[in-house]
C-alpha cells in the first residue's frame, strides 16, 4: 500500500510548515536527507510562486446602472466565484508539485 504525504492545510500554509510536511513526508517515503534537500531545492520555490500566483486579486472598472445593493451582490458573487475557482487551482498545482517533489527525490537517490 502506498504512504500518503500529508500536507499542510490551508490553516498553516507557511512557508516552514510546508517545508516541515514536504521533509516528513518525504523522509517517510525513505528518501535520504540529501535527496530531501535536493526535492526541496526545486519544490520551495514552486510552492512560493503558486502562492502569489493563486492569491492575486481581480479588480476592475465597470461602467454600468446598477444599483448600489446590484453592485455590492455582483462583486460579493464574483469574489466567492473567484476564491473558489483559486482554492481548486491551489490543490491542483499542490498535487502537481508534491508529485514533482517525489520525482526529484527518486532522481536525487542514492
Amino acid at each position: 500500500m502506498s504512504k500518503v504525504i500529508e500536507f499542510p492545510s490551508a490553516s498553516v500554509r507557511n512557508d516552514v510548515e510546508i517545508e516541515r510536511g514536504f521533509r516528513e513526508g518525504l523522509a517517510g517515503h525513505g528518501f535520504s536527507e540529501d535527496a530531501v534537500e535536493a526535492a526541496l531545492k526545486v519544490v520551495m520555490p514552486l510552492m512560493l510562486e503558486a502562492k502569489k500566483a493563486t492569491a492575486k486579486d481581480l479588480g476592475f472598472s465597470l461602467n454600468t446602472s446598477m444599483s448600489g445593493a446590484e453592485m455590492k451582490d455582483l462583486q460579493e458573487k464574483l469574489s466567492s466565484v473567484l476564491k473558489s475557482y483559486q482554492a481548486e487551482i491551489s490543490e491542483f498545482v499542490q498535487r502537481l508539485i508534491v508529485k514533482i517533489a517525489i520525482l526529484e527525490a527518486s532522481a536525487n537517490s542514492v
